[in-house]
């Protein structure tokens, strides 16, 4: 199994009694035998009994191998196995996450430490997520300084080492460091183009979003579109609403979109010119699987996220919330994702974690883990000026050629109504339209100030 390895400093479960569960499942491999040897015939294992109120049971390795072999012979759901065993679905889901790693193992001729895929005996996890969870659509929330821009990046990183492409939407400027080794003086090993900002490998201007659209549409790239210097937040709006609908229109192959400051972009307050733009983004991430898209949302604020967007994450990385407002957003999505009870817990716990910290709780791959974040590889650009490295203004080119990518968007733009006729027409509809709603409030404007005349 493919595994993603980046949590040096290892997971911390939940729930202090599954360490123990797990251990046993991932043990000496008698209980796989006992799946094996389990005929089906006849009734299911009797209920744990006897235990003290308020206490969750601790399952033998017969139980869960039998639990195992019940939901993997379609005789019974994992609801069904929590509700029979008394304990809570996360637990089932650990549980078959364990036999899942074992048996994999076991296939590939692959001999499993004790407590792989599962937990030790002192409540540390061996700090394995599976890489699956970074294909799924990901919310990663936290206050300012919590370091989920920092965490994502790490994220980032193991799927440009992968060769996968990526876009990041960056509207402060931070992701520049991730074509830098952690020196801030040598590339990095997998070249990553800059779009704009700062420190851009190809200039952009305010009019390219389409045309910059196409063109990482139809590109094997790992790069970042810094959208920071582009004038003010309107311009900003417009830019990637622009480059949001080429890119959609033009997709077709596996591609990363990672929406740092979602909120900007999919607002829960949509400002008048931001409706189109909230379209275009909702619609990447509720369908956007049809067209390659993975989208990952990361914002500071989940309570000013639009709803509709933040419930369609599939994994939830929570670092730092002190807000009750922004607990209750992470609350909802709990609500419409995961268990309520844990949920409960986690929420309570969020505005003590440390810097650098985070819950990750992926339901559907029975991941549900307090992580502490290693460091990145590439040079940190994201922290605050009087405590981050100091670069070169401008770090060395990555090894692409940039100057041919420049000129593939200048031809890009060039071409841009040609290419796409339904682009003018788009457009044109809607100047139409605001052309109608300037008339309309003119003439209430008429309206209004004859009437003040009247009564004067």
């Amino acid at each position: 199994m493919t595994e993603f390895r980046f949590f040096s400093d290892g997971c911390e479960r939940h729930d202090m009694k599954a360490p123990a569960v797990l251990h046993n499942m991932a043990g000496t491999g008698q209980d796989d035998g006992a799946a094996e040897s389990r005929s089906g015939v006849g009734p299911r294992p009797p209920r744990v009994t006897g235990l003290r109120p308020g206490r969750r049971p601790k399952l033998s390795g017969v139980q869960q191998a039998a639990l195992v072999d019940e939901v993997l012979s379609g005789r019974g759901t994992a609801a069904q196995m929590a509700r029979h065993y008394g304990v809570s679905e996360p637990t089932v889901s650990r549980i078959l996450a364990a036999h899942r790693v074992r048996a994999q193992a076991k296939a590939a001729g692959e001999e499993l430490p004790p407590g792989s895929g599962g937990a030790s005996d002192s409540g540390r996890v061996t700090g394995v997520l599976p890489a699956a969870v970074l294909e799924q659509r990901l919310a990663i929330v936290g206050t300012s300084g919590s370091g989920k821009t920092y965490a994502a990046k790490g994220m980032v990183e193991h799927l440009v080492e992968a060769g996968a492409r990526v876009c990041i939407v960056d509207p402060l400027g931070v992701w520049w460091g991730l074509r830098l080794a952690a020196d801030g003086l040598a590339p990095a090993p997998h070249p990553v183009v800059v779009f704009g900002g700062r420190h851009a490998d190809v200039a952009l201007a305010p009019g390219q979003g389409a045309a910059l659209g196409r063109l990482v549409a139809t590109r094997a790239l790992a790069c970042v579109v810094d959208v920071s210097d582009l004038g003010s937040a309107s311009a900003r709006r417009a830019f990637v609403t622009a480059f949001t609908e080429a890119l959609h229109e033009g997709n077709t192959q596996p591609l990363h979109l990672v929406l740092d400051e979602a909120d900007l972009w999919a607002p829960q307050r949509v400002p008048p010119d931001g409706h189109d733009l909230l379209d275009r983004i909702e619609e990447v991430v509720r369908r956007g699987r049809v067209r390659g898209f993975v989208p990952w949302l990361i914002t500071q604020r989940p309570a000013v996220l639009h709803k509709d967007v933040l419930s369609q994450a599939d994994v939830l990385v929570s670092m730092k919330l002190t807000s009750s407002q922004d607990r209750a957003a992470v609350g909802r999505w709990i609500e419409g994702q995961a268990d309520r009870a844990e949920g409960r817990r986690i929420l309570a716990a969020l505005p003590r974690l440390a810097r650098g910290e985070g819950w990750v709780w992926a339901p559907s791959d029975g991941v549900l883990a307090k992580v502490a974040f290693p460091a990145i590889r590439s040079f940190d650009s994201s922290g605050a000026p009087p405590r981050r490295e100091q670069a070169p203004e401008v770090g060395p080119k990555p090894p692409v050629d940039t100057d041919a990518l420049a000129a593939a968007l200048g031809e890009a733009e060039n071409k841009s109504v040609a290419a796409a006729p339904w682009l003018r027409l788009e457009l044109e509809q809607r100047l139409r339209g605001r052309e109608q709603e300037l008339a309309a409030a003119l003439a209430r404007i008429a309206g209004l100030e004859d009437a003040l005349q009247a009564q004067v």
